[in-house]
């Protein structure tokens, strides 16, 4: 089966809804493969001119149905000029992906992942919730043959992302490569080539399987579960483990080239049935092809997370947004990126005070920008 891309440019987008100003969307300039075609109003350029690198590349995850999703997203972080500590625009580029309709499955022909707009539609998968799955492991698919990545960032259409944090994190940090015992005196071709290894988000660990003859007395933790679990069921011919891995949380995770083509390559040699819980899926695919997950939740007396996943019935508040990375569910795009772009990180109801009376001044846990970005620091008085 011989698979196409098609790019269609600006002419076949006077029916999309995609706001102006996407600058930092994907274009068919950064595409790479010998099956890529471009047409429409883009000039066709062959192989031989090579395809533009994009460090960091974000996939949002997103269905038809979702426009207001996207228009928030587009209205907020999409569109913000991020930079970096040198005050230069961070290299970085989105895209959404798409399923395909049933009625495009059906149709004879190679199979064509197309290119629109700020949206590639996967030609193979159509849009279910039940394909998450096999729609994630596909678009891993079109990123590592079609894009020249260092590192992407898979996240979905609720989530809100300060994309100079990620990047001082990827580049300022050393917490991405301790386990992979890069020193932090590295220089950044050295990081950027550890990057390509990296698996990250907010890690579940201990998180149990679930099984189709379970009643809530079988739950570790009942609580954390509705009352409809067995819809996660797994049967034992599929994963007999009683416990996951270790895997990052389906919200917002990050992936080296090399870790995708990992994962890639263990699920070529999968032979037992997909599960369809898509990051635990991940999870024991990264295990088998020796990817361990970093840890970018709160990490008890040293650092609050940086990654939030709140559950959908948490109150969203300030503290919630200052000084993270990646919030997923977001209810409320316009004061939630205000709060994101705030550099405080404590809340306003756990600020200390120095002095006494009224020279009494607030101390919050604050942060050194870099850019549009934060690097964590001790605590600093407040003017």
């Amino acid at each position: 089966m011989r698979l196409c891309v098609t790019v269609l440019g600006a002419a076949a987008l006077a029916g999309s809804s995609r706001p102006n100003g996407s600058s930092a969307a994907l274009r068919p300039y950064h595409l790479i493969g010998n099956s890529t075609i471009h047409r429409g109003s883009d000039s066709v350029r062959g192989l031989s001119y090579g395809a533009q690198h994009v460090p960091l590349l974000v996939l949002i995850f997103t269905a038809r149905p979702n426009s207001g999703r996207r228009a928030d997203q587009q209205r907020t972080w999409l569109t913000h000029p991020w930079r970096t500590a040198d005050n230069s625009p961070v290299p970085w580029r989105y895209v959404y992906v798409l399923g395909r309709k049933a009625r495009s499955l059906q149709s004879s022909g190679p199979v064509q992942d197309e290119l629109v707009g700020d949206r590639v539609f996967l030609g193979r998968i159509q849009e279910t919730y039940l394909n998450l799955v096999h729609k994630t492991l596909d678009s891993l698919r079109w990123a590592v043959s079609s894009v020249s990545f260092d590192v992407l960032l898979k996240t979905d259409d609720d989530s809100m992302l300060h994309v100079s944090r990620l990047w001082s994190w990827l580049s300022v940090s050393d917490e991405p490569f301790r386990e992979m015992h890069v020193p932090t005196s590295s220089s950044v071709d050295d990081r950027r080539a550890a990057w390509r290894r990296l698996y990250a988000g907010r890690v579940q660990i201990d998180s149990q399987t679930i099984r189709s003859n379970f009643t809530k007395k079988d739950l570790w933790y009942p609580h954390w579960f509705p009352d409809d679990f067995l819809k996660w069921a797994i049967p034992y011919s599929s994963f007999s483990e009683d416990r996951f891995p270790p895997y990052c949380s389906g919200g917002g995770y990050l992936l080296g080239r090399d870790a995708a083509g990992a994962i890639l390559s263990q699920y070529r040699l999968w032979k037992a049935d997909v599960f369809p819980i898509e990051d635990a899926f991940l999870g024991v695919l990264a295990r088998a092809g020796g990817i361990a997950p970093t840890e970018m939740g709160p990490v008890l007396g040293r650092r609050p997370s940086l990654f939030e996943d709140p559950a959908a019935q948490q109150a969203q508040v300030r503290a919630l947004f200052a000084g993270k990375i990646l919030v997923h569910r977001v209810k409320d795009f316009d004061q939630g990126f205000k709060w994101m772009l705030l550099n405080v990180t404590a809340p306003l109801g756990t600020m200390k005070r120095k002095g006494t009376g009224s020279k009494a001044r607030p101390v919050l846990s604050a942060g050194r920008s870099i850019g549009n970005a934060h690097v964590h620091m001790p605590e600093i008085m407040t003017t």
